[in-house]
């Protein structure tokens, strides 16, 4: 009987928000400290899978189904389910494994039981405003898939497995930044194309996954360009959570709806934030401090304009007097909402750690709350 362990970071997007939905604009993210360990213990004794999720208080069983028809089924058969993100992971990295190797080894290992426990650093939620933005979902879905693919048999790629197990969940296919960066770490990142996952014929109804999913998990990646990003030395970054998280989903559909409105200004305000990306990205290639901070104000200011046309809190009036105030401490080059934005938090990009206490102290005097997070700069670490 032996024991598995396998951890994804968070992440924090520092630029291409929303852009990075259209190839070929790119995204600049982080990984982070925090992380989603998932242990898979084999020879459980239990037939099937039994998932524990203390953080969520669910304890569910489960078992698999091949059908005739082609597809393969993740059954509760005891216990809570565990969520949809995890069941999907569940339900992706067993049928990823049983491509990979075979139906016999897989359902032998099933049949003599995994016990899997999963759970996420403390910095992933709090208790008095629950999610801290840090992308929860991709990392506790790119652990799972990973550590249940290595725990049958299989320690290929898990990438595409990883984004098609992330997409099911969701029901929608995503820029996949987040997924990415959990397997792979920092990275500068642009999208693969949405067709490379047809998500209606992989995963008609909750549970199920389709012969037609072969596609995708075949590949160790699915057309997305992905390059290692390492920040100047010293530079780091100081989270803070604000308040109770926002809504992605409808967020970006508000935000691409004025895209694609009859606006005049829409268009051009779109490039302009394109641009201003790519020069937060050139400016960081150059290490300059300077030639950074101007950019990135440059980018949130476009940002916020896109939010404020959009009808979309990118920028929350409540918190812009936050991020002025960070912008003048001595050390700092860019205070900003991470990602599509909202109410989940803050992040401050620092140029030495000298700033980091001054920073944390301003935010704790304005209520925010400071999380124990580093830049980590690894994926998945076994």
């Amino acid at each position: 009987m032996g024991t598995i362990k396998i951890s994804a970071p968070g992440k924090v997007m520092l630029c291409g928000a929303y852009v990075v939905l259209e190839r070929p604009n790119p995204a600049l993210v982080v990984s982070v400290s925090a992380r989603f360990t998932v242990s898979v213990q084999l020879d459980n004794g239990i037939p099937g899978v039994e998932v524990s999720c203390p953080q969520i208080s669910a304890k569910g069983q489960y078992d698999f189904r091949f059908l005739d028809e082609g597809g393969f089924e993740l059954v509760l058969v005891g216990g809570t389910s565990v969520g949809a993100f995890v069941e999907s992971a569940l339900l992706t990295a067993v049928f990823t494994a049983y491509l990979h190797t075979s139906r016999q080894s897989v359902l032998s290992t099933l049949r003599k039981g995994l016990g899997i426990l999963v759970k996420g650093d403390e910095e992933f939620y709090t208790k008095e405003n629950g999610k801290t933005g840090l992308g929860s979902s991709a990392a506790v879905v790119a652990a799972t898939v990973a550590a249940i693919c290595t725990g049958l048999g299989w320690q290929g790629d898990t990438h595409a497995a990883s984004q098609t197990a992330h997409c099911i969940a969701q029901h929608k296919i995503g820029s996949g930044f987040d997924i990415s960066a959990a397997v792979r770490g920092s990275q500068r990142y642009i999208r693969f194309p949405p067709g490379r996952v047809p998500l209606e014929g992989i995963s008609a109804r909750p549970g199920f996954i389709s012969v037609q999913s072969q596609a995708c998990l075949d590949l160790t990646d699915l057309g997305e360009t992905c390059e290692h990003l390492e920040l100047p030395q010293g530079w780091d970054l100081v989270l803070g959570q604000v308040a109770s998280g926002s809504s992605t989903p409808s967020m970006v559909k508000k935000v691409l709806s004025y895209k694609n409105s009859p606006d005049p200004d829409a268009q051009e305000l779109w490039q302009a934030v394109i641009s201003s990306n790519n020069q937060v990205e050139l400016a960081i290639r150059k290490g300059s401090v300077d030639e950074s901070k101007s950019s990135f104000a440059r980018y949130r200011k476009n940002l916020r304009e896109l939010g404020d046309k959009s009808g979309v809190p990118i920028e929350p009036a409540e918190i812009r007097p936050i991020l002025d105030a960070t912008c003048k401490v001595q050390g700092v080059i860019h205070a900003g909402v991470p990602g599509a934005g909202g109410f989940d938090s803050i992040c401050a990009l620092i140029e030495n750690s000298s700033a980091r206490e001054p920073v944390e102290k301003l935010w704790k005097s304005m209520g925010v709350n400071p999380l124990n997070v580093r830049i980590d700069g690894k994926g998945l670490v076994s």
